[in-house]
């Protein structure tokens, strides 16, 4: 019997570990320092309806995620996401805009178009976009060089950077763009709003399934585990799925009733808004209208997004618009990773029986977690062979 330890039970960790649970060659541990399996993908009970506080919009082209769910039974309950009204604020005025509505400059969005062309179709692989097709610049860096604007790119740099920090990504001038090009090439090359799904009754049905699964399988999970550099583990075989040794945003995701922002489109079906970021220590980024996403049970609930950018800030000096009803503190939200890293890592998959899997190492997304995951699990059996 050949054993395998995985450290992480987030995506990327299930993934690897559900693919070696189907060989009966391999006897598979996970380790994990949450209480609970999933790790960003998380998923509460608030008014008698499943809120996702994680990660939850399942693209069309996440093959990876349609495929498990095929598998495990889940693909029924997918549905189209209501989510079609989404604001952006783009300067400090009231007006907002859908993405249809954004006043782009023709003659920039030409110059785009024929720089970025053929880097963005070679960044097809989520998971392991090129590192070298941007000179290992930020997304800021990359359009300001592009558009010939040194300090600032106009309206693309501050709606990209809307779009990030809504998203809880990093700013565009930390954020490279070698792990922003693979977004750029599913959402904006056929990609639209209508094609996306979700699960209503929660995102985390899909990492418990796949603990399920891995369980049943007769394989272990160890939550509330943590594992140290000095932690000796009896195992043939590592997969490292934990997060990386880079930086990472910081946010809450706070649950609020009754929102009483005055900022909102004048919309009663707003689905969601992103807010043009301020650099103040804590600041809402994004909010998500649960009654238009739920149904009317949560009619009046909004989920915001709150970037941390001073550690030392404390939320509850911070004026919330509406009564708090649940507060998740993300510490490591979405990382910022360089290329350098991630070569490095590439380049030491395998060594010692220590292989790396999370979505730090191509565009940060649910997608890329469970295919590092997959492609772990695969090296070690082709190892193996």
């Amino acid at each position: 019997m050949v054993n395998v330890s995985i450290i992480g039970a987030g995506l990327a960790g299930l993934s690897a570990a559900y693919v070696l649970s189907q060989d009966k060659r391999f006897q598979v541990t996970i380790v994990e320092q949450r209480d609970r399996v999933g790790g960003r993908v998380h998923t509460v009970p608030i008014n008698g309806q499943m809120v996702d506080l994680g990660g939850f919009i399942i693209y069309s082209w996440y093959k990876e995620y349609h495929r498990l769910l095929n598998e495990l039974g889940l693909a029924q309950q997918l549905r189209k996401i209501p989510l079609h009204d989404v604001y952006y604020q783009i300067d400090h005025s009231d007006k907002y805009y859908t993405e249809k509505q954004l006043p782009f400059s023709k003659k920039d969005t030409a110059k785009l178009a024929l720089k970025m062309a053929k880097p963005i179709l070679e960044a097809s692989d989520v998971a392991a976009p090129p590192l070298d097709n941007f000179g290992q610049q930020t997304g800021s860096a990359y359009l300001r060089s592009v558009l010939h604007r040194p300090d600032h790119a106009g309206l693309y740099e501050t709606w990209s950077d809307v779009v990030s920090q809504g998203y809880c990504y990093p700013p565009v001038d930390q954020f490279k763009m070698s792990f922003i090009a693979p977004f750029i090439r599913r959402t904006h090359f056929g990609e639209d709003v209508a094609k996306w799904y979700y699960l209503p009754s929660g995102a985390a049905r899909l990492p418990l399934a796949l603990a399920d699964a891995i369980t049943r399988a007769g394989h272990s999970i160890q939550l509330n585990t943590t594992v140290t550099d000095k932690t000796k583990l009896s195992a043939d075989y590592v997969v490292y799925a934990q997060t990386a040794s880079c930086s990472y945003t910081q946010y809450y995701t706070v649950t609020v009733r009754s929102y009483t922002a005055t900022n909102v489109p004048h919309d009663p079906a707003w689905g969601a808004v992103f807010y043009l970021p301020n650099h103040q220590p804590l600041q809402i980024t994004s909010a998500v209208n649960l009654g238009v996403l739920y149904g009317p049970a949560l009619s009046g609930y909004v989920n915001l997004n709150i970037v941390v950018r001073d550690p030392a800030a404390q939320l509850s000096n911070f004026a919330l618009p509406g009564e708090i009803v649940h507060i998740q503190d993300w510490p490591q939200t979405m990382p910022c990773a360089d290329e350098h890293l991630v070569q490095a890592i590439r380049d030491q998959q395998g060594q010692a029986g220590r292989y790396y899997a999370g979505d730090w190492l191509g565009a940060p997304s649910m997608e890329t977690a469970l295919l590092t995951g997959r492609r772990a699990a695969e090296r070690i059996i082709k190892h193996l062979v």
